[in-house]
Protein backbone atom coordinates (compact mmCIF):
# COMPACT_ATOMS: atom_id res chain seq x y z
CA UNK A 1 0.00 0.00 0.00
CA UNK A 2 1.40 3.43 -0.86
CA UNK A 3 2.63 5.49 2.09
CA UNK A 4 0.23 8.35 1.35
CA UNK A 5 -2.89 6.18 1.87
CA UNK A 6 -4.59 5.30 5.13
CA UNK A 7 -6.83 2.35 5.99
CA UNK A 8 -10.24 2.71 7.56
CA UNK A 9 -12.09 -0.46 8.56
CA UNK A 10 -15.86 -0.06 8.17
CA UNK A 11 -18.15 -1.66 10.79
CA UNK A 12 -18.75 -4.93 8.92
CA UNK A 13 -14.99 -5.38 8.42
CA UNK A 14 -14.40 -4.68 12.11
CA UNK A 15 -16.99 -7.36 12.91
CA UNK A 16 -15.20 -9.77 10.55
CA UNK A 17 -11.86 -9.14 12.27
CA UNK A 18 -13.52 -9.79 15.63
CA UNK A 19 -15.24 -13.00 14.50
CA UNK A 20 -12.13 -14.51 12.85
CA UNK A 21 -10.21 -15.07 16.12
CA UNK A 22 -13.36 -16.33 17.83
CA UNK A 23 -13.74 -18.97 15.11
CA UNK A 24 -10.01 -19.85 15.05
CA UNK A 25 -9.90 -20.08 18.86
CA UNK A 26 -12.34 -23.01 18.78
CA UNK A 27 -9.55 -25.19 17.37
CA UNK A 28 -6.42 -23.27 18.28
CA UNK A 29 -6.75 -20.57 20.95
CA UNK A 30 -3.05 -19.70 20.87
CA UNK A 31 -3.20 -19.04 17.12
CA UNK A 32 -6.28 -16.78 17.10
CA UNK A 33 -4.92 -13.35 18.10
CA UNK A 34 -1.59 -13.69 16.24
CA UNK A 35 -3.53 -14.51 13.07
CA UNK A 36 -5.56 -11.29 13.28
CA UNK A 37 -2.39 -9.32 14.01
CA UNK A 38 -0.81 -10.88 10.92
CA UNK A 39 -3.91 -10.09 8.84
CA UNK A 40 -3.84 -6.49 9.94
CA UNK A 41 -0.13 -6.17 9.09
CA UNK A 42 -0.42 -7.88 5.72
CA UNK A 43 -3.91 -6.92 4.60
CA UNK A 44 -2.58 -5.71 1.25
CA UNK A 45 -1.35 -9.26 0.46
CA UNK A 46 -4.78 -10.78 1.28
CA UNK A 47 -3.37 -14.33 1.82
CA UNK A 48 -6.39 -16.73 2.01
CA UNK A 49 -8.73 -13.90 2.88
CA UNK A 50 -10.83 -11.77 0.57
CA UNK A 51 -10.69 -8.09 1.42
CA UNK A 52 -13.44 -5.92 -0.02
CA UNK A 53 -12.44 -2.30 -0.12
CA UNK A 54 -13.08 1.06 -1.78
CA UNK A 55 -10.53 3.82 -2.32
CA UNK A 56 -11.91 7.23 -1.33
CA UNK A 57 -9.33 9.94 -1.93
CA UNK A 58 -6.28 8.97 0.11
CA UNK A 59 -8.18 6.50 2.32
CA UNK A 60 -8.73 2.82 1.63
CA UNK A 61 -12.01 1.83 3.28
CA UNK A 62 -12.07 -1.86 4.22
CA UNK A 63 -15.67 -3.09 3.91
CA UNK A 64 -15.31 -6.83 4.58
CA UNK A 65 -12.59 -9.37 5.47
CA UNK A 66 -13.73 -12.92 4.66
CA UNK A 67 -11.87 -16.23 4.36
CA UNK A 68 -11.91 -17.51 0.77
CA UNK A 69 -13.47 -20.83 1.78
CA UNK A 70 -16.62 -19.22 3.19
CA UNK A 71 -19.97 -19.17 1.36
CA UNK A 72 -19.86 -15.73 -0.27
CA UNK A 73 -23.44 -15.93 -1.55
CA UNK A 74 -24.64 -16.02 2.03
CA UNK A 75 -22.37 -13.19 3.19
CA UNK A 76 -22.62 -10.64 0.41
Amino acid sequence: MPDNFSLRYLPAAQDDLFSIPVYIAKDSPSRAVPLVDKLDERIARFESYLVFYVVRGKTIQIHRVIHGSRDLNHLI
